[in-house]
């Protein structure tokens, strides 16, 4: 890889084929660097249960973020965060969601009522 863009020049606009390629020469995993940030590639159903399911507490946490790197800040809410903080977060905004109705019967009636207001005018 080359420095900064890694291994971006190898990447063609087939990529599809560029992978099945590395697949035949690495095996299931392998890993490359895309514009600097190392990315590991999973193939085949198997090896993708055991990352994401087997050791799935090892693989579940979120990469950073360029915003993250360029600004020095990193980037909170449920979007960006992952860990004990996202759980925190989720349960923050779905508390706050299910007081508008997300989630329950209340918000469908409202949104027929609405349907209903609308096409009768």
């Amino acid at each position: 890889p080359l420095p900064i863009v890694g291994n971006l020049l190898a990447l063609k606009s087939d990529m599809r084929s560029l992978f099945v390629t590395w697949r035949r020469q690495f095996g299931d995993i392998f890993s490359l660097y895309m514009g600097g940030k190392y990315v590991v590639v999973l193939n085949g159903y198997d090896t993708i249960k055991e990352a994401l399911v087997t050791n799935g507490d090892v693989c579940s946490d979120r990469p950073e973020y360029f915003y993250d790197v360029a600004s020095g800040i990193p980037a909170k809410g449920v979007a960006f965060s992952s860990g004990s903080y996202w759980k925190e977060q989720r349960s923050v905004v779905l508390a706050i969601l299910r007081t508008f109705g997300i989630g329950t019967n209340i918000l469908a009636k409202k949104i027929m009522d609405e349907r209903t207001s609308f096409v009768d005018c």
